[in-house]
């Protein structure tokens, strides 16, 4: 068995996701993608021989579908009993998702028996655990779903409520005019719901005090950036609110969108979606085995070389299809998506030491990868051989000496995107061999130069794993091993607008964060190196730039990209007394409550403030927030930033926004009671501003803020109604037809 570096994983398991099967002739999906039903049953056979073969993979995984809608209704159990008898053929248990297709054909409490669900009360989700330091947890995407229960059953009721609500089509299975996300609210697709969070709740609890990687399973995706927003489980975001709030999930995998995917998001976790077995043309083939190791997993696919150039259009496909043979490594990697400082950290060194010793599997066995060149020159080979005997018997007379396939040919057949014909694969390959008849030595100007399109914009000429999209405030020293640099990576920013008069206000303030905070003073009276009497100081980040707002200065100095490496970001006044405040326990509340937009309660008896943001003393959080103490996490500050704009400097009317960025908004948004400050109203913002035409410096000020406002409110609007009119859709309160 080839192995990772000389290791032996802890154990290993088989894939396959959406065979749909069916004995019928083959056809297309809405979107004109060819399916071949009766050949998913071969891919499935070859599967179940590969990892017989195999010999030490513990168990499969069926991500879901077995057996497609189209199936005749008539035929649907002996179709289903067909091919659950081909997953009976391995050696070992097989561990079953219900899909859509599945319950198109036979009710929920007919297939928990056929699939041999180790169902709990009926329900289709579940967990086990193969070794001690790892557990799985199957989710049921379809627990809240129109299709699989009786009629007039709750959880039938529930769904339909969510579809009226949700999908303005009649036919509910139609996306027309929805947008984005909200796509993804189709009858095809289902929620898990409130009971499945609680029980996922309470798994996640005793995985963590049992200390287990957890991997979760399920046959909708749950991530956005692995998969369209039409294949997306309803209540994704809640499921991603509850495993990002444990650090014991590793991984999650899915099936349903069928063209497969892949994301690392911002708390590390690993989303692969498989692509579907019901898609793969002949001569080509759509599963795997995963190896588990104590740190990393390893996805291991089935590679199928086409016969003859014939099959071009499957080899293509083929290659486009390869989903990244590595899952960098389990353990949980701080940050943002794969672009993140950490995870590419991760990736890149997890590929430098071990991509050369991943094995792939061929149609004869096991096939250690010696390096990415190796495969190459395999490849070409092939591919050489074949186009020479094709050309030989094409053309008698004509006599080719050298026809050389440079290796830059695979990365091009790799690209999913290029559309590379025969014909271009043809004529790149003979202006090689030309040129290579016109030079008897090599010239560097023939070998590939590196273009990455998926990497930031102006950096695609660099190798991936030298590209760096992501910086932070993290004080490092001149000297030393850059590695032991940071003894302590704080986990959140706290960021004051401040001027030198405030600094005792301050002083006090800053003491009620603990070392997990970063500290960034943003001075708008240009005095900083007078703050160096306070010792937090010297270890605070200072800002100067004078008679500027704290959304002016966070427009310019807090992009998403400088703030990935922190959860919460926290942009407050200066005038706020923390007397009763715990930045902690804050934390802890907007956990707990799922809030990506917060404040602490304001004082009700003291200072200026909107009575929808006062604290209530009978609550731990209410809804709504402005912005004199916002808190926002990672993500909702990524969306807020994009909103802030450069030249209305005060914000006004920004806190009536927030509820884009958001959803939804009336959950994800609030007030935290339980903790809460005074506003003290100093008015020292006002001051610098400029008397002129009879004003004094703060009505100056004050007008400003006014006009700001409106002109936001304007923008806003004149925004979403040209928006709306891109797509063809009358926007609200319109006459447009």
């Amino acid at each position: 068995m080839a192995t990772l570096g000389g290791l032996q994983p802890l154990f290993s398991f088989g894939v396959i996701s959406d065979v749909q099967y069916a004995d019928i002739p083959d056809g297309h999906s809405f979107s004109g993608v060819p399916r071949y039903y009766r050949h998913s049953m071969q891919v499935l056979q070859g599967a179940i021989s590969k990892w017989n073969d195999h010999k030490k993979l513990q168990f499969s995984m069926n991500f879901g579908d077995i057996v497609d809608g189209f199936c005749p209704k008539d035929k649907s159990l002996i179709t289903v009993q067909k091919v659950v008898k081909e997953f009976d053929r391995f050696n070992g248990p097989t561990y079953h998702m219900i899909g859509n297709h599945c319950l198109y054909n036979l009710p929920r409490s007919k297939l928990i028996s056929l699939l041999k669900l180790p169902s709990i009360h009926g329900h289709a989700y579940y967990d086990f655990s193969p070794c001690p330091g790892y557990r799985f947890i199957v989710l049921d995407a379809y627990e809240i779903s129109t299709i699989g229960w009786p009629q007039g059953h709750p959880n039938t009721l529930a769904a339909m409520q969510i579809l009226e609500a949700k999908n303005p089509n009649s036919d509910k299975n139609s996306p027309n005019g929805m947008v984005g996300l909200e796509k993804r609210f189709l009858k095809f697709n289902g929620a898990v719901g409130k009971e499945q969070l609680l029980w996922l709740d309470d798994a996640l609890k005793d995985s963590t005090k049992n200390e287990q990687k957890v991997v979760i399973c399920c046959h909708l995706p749950l991530h956005p950036k692995a998969a369209s927003a039409k294949a997306l489980l309803w209540d994704y975001e809640d499921v991603l609110n509850l495993i990002h709030s444990y650090k014991c999930v590793k991984a999650c995998f899915a099936g349903h969108d069928h063209k497969g995917g892949y994301t690392v998001d911002s708390h590390g976790i690993h989303h692969r979606v498989f692509e579907a077995a019901l898609e793969c043309p002949p001569e080509s083939n759509a599963y795997g085995y995963i190896d588990v190791y104590r740190d990393r997993l390893s996805l291991i696919v089935n590679i199928w070389l086409a016969q003859s150039l014939r099959y071009h259009k499957s080899l293509t496909r083929f290659f486009s299809r390869l989903p990244p043979l590595e899952i960098a490594s389990c353990n949980r990697i701080e940050g943002g998506g794969f672009e993140t400082q950490r995870a590419r950290d991760a990736y890149c060194s997890s590929n430098r030491s071990r991509v050369s010793d991943l094995p792939l599997l061929d149609p004869s066995g096991v096939l250690p990868r010696k390096s990415n060149e190796s495969m190459r020159i395999i490849i070409s080979t092939v591919i050489g051989i074949v186009l020479g005997y094709l050309i030989g018997i094409s053309f008698p007379t004509v006599s080719i000496t050298k026809l050389h396939f440079p290796s830059s040919i695979v990365s091009y057949i790799e690209d999913r995107n290029s559309g590379l014909t025969t014909q271009t694969l043809l004529n790149r390959a003979w202006d090689s061999s030309n040129r290579n008849r016109n030079n008897s030595t090599s010239n560097t100007d023939d070998y590939p130069k590196i273009y990455v399109p998926t990497n930031p914009r102006g950096a695609e000429r660099l190798p991936p794993c030298i590209v760096v999209p992501e910086s932070d405030f993290y004080l490092r020293r001149l000297w030393g091993n850059p590695d032991e640099d940071l003894i302590v990576q704080q986990k959140y920013l706290v960021t004051f607008t401040v001027g030198y008069e405030q600094k005792n206000n301050i002083d006090a303030a800053v003491k009620k964060f603990s070392e997990n905070f970063t500290i960034l003073l943003f001075h708008y009276d240009g005095r900083t190196t007078e703050w160096d009497e306070f010792e937090w100081s010297k270890r605070a980040i200072h800002v100067s730039a004078r008679k500027q707002t704290k959304w002016w200065y966070a427009k310019r100095f807090l992009h998403p990209d400088i703030v990935a490496r922190y959860e919460y970001i926290f942009i407050w006044d200066e005038d706020l007394g923390l007397e009763h405040f715990d930045a902690e326990e804050y934390i802890k509340l907007v956990k707990k409550h799922g809030l990506e937009i917060s404040q602490p309660g304001l004082e009700p008896n003291n200072g200026l403030t909107w009575q929808m943001t006062k604290r209530r003393g009978d609550h731990e959080v209410h809804k709504f927030v402005e912005i004199m103490a916002t808190v926002f996490s990672r993500d909702a500050w990524r969306c807020v930033w994009h909103m802030i704009q450069n030249d209305l400097v005060h914000g006004w009317g920004l806190d009536f926004a927030l509820r884009k960025c958001v959803e939804p908004a009336h959950e994800k948004i609030g007030v935290v009671d339980a903790q809460w400050i005074v506003h003290q109203v100093v008015p020292s913002l006002g001051n610098q501003g400029q008397a002129e035409k009879g004003k004094a410096p703060w009505e100056g000020v004050r007008e400003r803020c006014r006009k700001e406002w409106a002109i936001f409110q304007s923008r806003l609007s004149d925004a979403e109604r040209a928006y709306y009119l891109s797509m063809g859709i009358a926007p609200r309160n319109s006459t447009v037809t």
